[in-house]
């Protein structure tokens, strides 16, 4: 969330230096909040047009093979030494980051509790001419004007109980001065800026460690100011803007202090808001639409995730949470759970695998898979399969690794379990021999299975009935089937389950070329059965 924030926030800041004084200031703070969606909501939208889809693809040197991962819901059939372990001590940069963000979540409540116990020592104005300008601006929350000798520039402060805040030296009989002021916070007021700071600040507070979000903090607190700038010299109008630039400059020479959560018209920068109300350009149809381009092309870049992969090269696992005891066995050599993610030397897992043959032709093993992460993780076993260690995995070894999905019985048929698998290019189709005297053929040069001559989109066998009780060697069965997009027809393999073969399965008797309504039904019962495997359509 922090990264892709981060980089959201380079692209406004861009955006921001190349049009600030083209397009009209509330497109930076649509993208601002934008932003903010970022670096708090921990889901984001999909979308082909993401930055995160696009630039893998542009930097990808080859089409990636098939990459369905393990669930560690089907955990029973793991190995079987994985056993109990205490959880491991937090890392130490999560400790660091909760201190980080505890200290600057107390820094701005002392400092805000600090401003409004001040703030209660102010007195309510009853100058005429505040009176009757509190009623030219009515407001459905109760809105007052105080007046305070602790502050020297104009601020409002409060959200059900808005108030705006004046210097005890204020000339209240300089209309002409007051009524920019006044306006100006009332805008603030009006679009609950201070709600809008608040939740800014949380944001500062959970990521002070990325610099970025603290050019934010800064830039969006300007932006807030020049939204209202220009609402005021739309209000007055083109030639009230030498007028209100000559106050900022006024309100300069008065360094107020700086109140947390609060709406300052002293805001710092008035350099920058001087030269933007001065450029200040009138809100064209043109201008409009460029701005709602703008915010949506970078929301649709910036602000979602990548999109799932396509169904022809890609098949992964959704939505994995990493449960503590499933991965016990692996912490001596570094794994750990934290919050339903893989971490290993404090590094985010991407992916990690651990499978190895057992009996009967079954898998036992564990996968797991998250797109964020960063690290590639496999366990390394000897000859007798006792786990001795975890290495990292290369970015070719990813992207050309071999992983089963597990079996799943299929809805309205409970007969039939079907199992789906997929093999890298490596695979020298050997466990297809025992289909060939039935016509089936692997063809090495194409990658690719053929029946009667016709390349085989799907292949489904199933070496049990489900009438028989899964076991620790029977739950996970291994197919022969690759997705070929290529293909053209779709086999399932016949089994007599009255009859036993040399592995105790049922008797495989021959295959059939499964009907296009056959295969589209089976396909979607597989699918809502697995909940976390997506099958192209």
């Amino acid at each position: 969330m922090s990264l892709s924030g981060g980089i959201f926030i380079m692209a406004v800041v861009f955006i921001r230096a190349v049009t600030i004084n083209r397009l009209p200031k509330k497109t930076f703070l649509v993208l601002w909040e934008l932003v903010l969606l970022r670096l708090l909501i921990p889901v984001s939208v999909p979308s082909r047009f993401s930055l995160y889809t696009i630039l893998p693809k542009a930097l990808q040197t080859k089409t990636p093979v098939l990459m369905p991962v393990i669930s560690h819901e089907s955990f029973e059939t793991a190995p079987k030494d994985l056993a109990f372990h205490p959880a491991q001590p937090v890392p130490i940069w999560i400790i660091i980051w909760c201190i980080g963000m505890i200290f600057c979540f107390v820094f701005f409540a002392i400092f805000y509790l600090r401003c409004r116990i001040e703030f209660l020592t102010s007195c309510p104005v009853q100058d005429t001419y505040a009176i009757q300008w509190l009623r030219e601006h009515p407001l459905k929350r109760p809105l007052a004007i105080r007046e305070s000798d602790r502050i020297s520039t104009p601020l409002t402060y409060g959200v059900l109980r808005p108030v705006i805040l004046m210097p005890h030296q204020t000339d209240w009989k300089d209309i002409s001065r007051l009524q920019y002021i006044l306006l100006h916070e009332f805008v603030h007021i009006r679009r609950f800026d201070t709600v809008v700071k608040l939740i800014m600040t949380g944001a500062l507070c959970l990521h002070w460690f990325n610099p970025m979000v603290w050019a934010m903090y800064i830039l969006m607190n300007r932006d807030l100011e020049l939204s209202c700038d220009e609402s005021v010299i739309q209000h007055f109008g083109e030639s009230s803007k030498p007028v209100y630039a000559r106050i900022l400059i006024d309100m300069k020479a008065q360094k107020g202090c700086p109140a947390p959560l609060c709406n300052s018209f002293n805001n710092n920068a008035i350099e920058e808001r001087i030269i933007v109300i001065m450029k200040m350009k009138r809100k064209t149809t043109l201008s409009i639409l460029i701005a709602c381009f703008i915010i949506v092309a970078a929301a649709g870049i910036f602000a979602t995730s990548a999109a799932a992969s396509d169904p022809q090269t890609e098949i992964v696992f959704r939505g994995n949470q990493a449960a503590t005891n499933d991965y016990a066995v692996y912490a001596p050599f570094g794994l750990t759970v934290i919050s339903g993610k893989l971490y290993y030397e404090d590094k985010p897992v991407r992916c990690f695998d651990d499978q190895y043959p057992a009996k009967n032709l079954s898998i036992k093993a564990i996968g797991y898979y998250e797109e964020t992460g960063i690290t590639d993780i496999r366990a390394v076993r000897d000859e007798n399969n006792t786990l001795t260690g975890l290495e990292e995995s290369s970015p070719e070894e990813f992207q050309n690794r071999e992983i089963v999905i597990f079996s799943q019985q299929v809805a309205d048929d409970p007969q039939t379990v079907i199992t789906y698998s997929s093999y890298s290019s490596g695979n020298d189709g050997a466990m297809f021999s025992d289909y060939q005297e039935y016509g089936l053929h692997y063809d090495e040069s194409e990658k690719a299975l053929f029946y009667d001559g016709k390349r085989v989109r799907v292949f489904w066998d199933s070496f049990k009935s489900a009438s028989q009780p899964d076991d620790s060697e029977t739950a996970l069965m291994v197919s022969v089937s690759n997705w070929d997009n290529q293909g053209e027809i779709d086999l399932y393999a016949i089994r007599d389950f009255k009859q036993k073969d040399d592995n105790g399965y049922g008797k495989l008797t021959g295959l059939r070329q499964a009907t296009q309504e056959e295969f589209e039904k089976n396909t979607k019962a597989f699918q809502s059965q697995s909940g976390s495997v997506e099958i192209p359509e």
